[in-house]
């Protein structure tokens, strides 16, 4: 079947010749325009250290604008490890005053009044030991709050410290469970330099130990971070921390002493109050005892508020600028 061309209507007729004669005339072809030169951002620029000069940029509106909630966390977490500390002493002389006592008025005489006395102290530190271990767990999971305190105030908000210590028991106890076990593990070579009764092979054996200790606290100390905010477990978050020194190794170092030489200048008026309470109390006899604990306490109070308030932020803007980088 044979398909005939559609019959073209008058107007398109028409128009016809206009269109071409417009394809016919030569097209003006316009001169390339100047381009503006490409301006890099901040972000952008690449400079010595450009992850530690992001953090810097990120650090100091930060801690402008948190600092008030910062150091009142910092107080709070401070007086619970201080609560903990206090709870156990207070305990422990109860346990010591009772056996003490018993053993004192069990005994008929000298000789058996020292037996009688040695073995309460051994079932002092029978009941003291698991005490002490308690409360030094407690402790390591108060410490691990400080990490979610600071990633609270940078969303806004801030921390629920006894649902976040709930949370971080477990995780943070056996992270540092772990962290004795290769701490421990890596101190050993002392032990072998010590065998060998050799001065110069345990001075190495030494060193060793302490490079080995260094070296594992470089590549995981973003751990706590990933382990108390990204929830990671204990192992997976050493791995984590290591995957972001392992590839920004030179700039963690360089970070790492900015920190070291930024904490130092900030404890030297810690340093000097000290030293006055300090010498306060050598003059003031008995009250100069209760003025140096006293001023200890509340030095050591502001100094945890300081840290939460000033170093660990920094340390914050560093992790996640890695993470966001790397």
């Amino acid at each position: 079947m044979i398909i005939m061309p559609a019959k073209k209507t008058k107007k398109e007729i028409e128009v016809e010749p206009q269109n071409a004669k417009r394809d016919a005339e030569p097209k003006k072809v316009s001169p390339p325009q100047p381009q503006a030169p490409v301006v890099q951002s901040s972000e952008e620029k690449k400079g010595w250290f450009p992850k530690i000069d992001a953090t810097l940029t990120k650090y100091s509106p930060f801690v402008k604008q948190n600092w008030k909630g910062l150091f009142t966390d910092g107080l709070k977490i401070a007086g619970m490890e201080w609560m903990v500390i206090i709870a156990l002493i207070v305990i422990a002389i109860v346990i010591l005053a009772a056996v003490g006592g018993g053993a004192m008025l069990g005994g008929t005489d000298s000789v058996s009044s020292i037996t009688q006395m040695m073995a309460s102290l051994g079932a002092a530190m029978i009941l003291l030991i698991p005490l002490v271990i308690i409360a030094l767990a407690i402790s390591i999971a108060i410490s691990f709050l400080r990490y979610p305190a600071v990633d609270e105030r940078a969303k806004g908000g801030k921390i629920a410290i006894f649902q976040k210590l709930r949370e971080l028991a477990l995780p943070s106890i056996g992270y540092g469970l772990v962290i004795t076990v290769i701490t421990l593990v890596l101190f050993s070579p002392i032990i072998l330099g010590i065998i060998t009764q050799n001065l110069g092979a345990m001075c190495i054996f030494v060193i060793l130990s302490i490079l080995a200790v260094l070296v594992f606290v470089l590549v995981t100390q973003f751990s706590q971070w990933e382990l108390t905010i990204e929830k990671a477990g204990v192992f997976e978050s050493l791995g984590r921390s290591y995957g972001l020194v392992k590839g920004n190794i030179v700039e963690v170092i360089v970070f790492d002493i900015i920190t070291i030489v930024f904490a130092i200048l900030l404890y030297i008026p810690f340093w000097i109050a000290s030293f006055v309470l300090n010498f306060i109390g050598m003059i003031g006899g008995i009250a100069g005892l209760g003025i140096i604990l006293m001023g200890s306490l509340v030095i050591t109070f502001v100094w945890s508020a300081v840290l939460l308030t000033v170093v660990v932020p920094l340390q914050y803007s560093f992790w996640k600028t890695l993470k966001e980088k790397t």
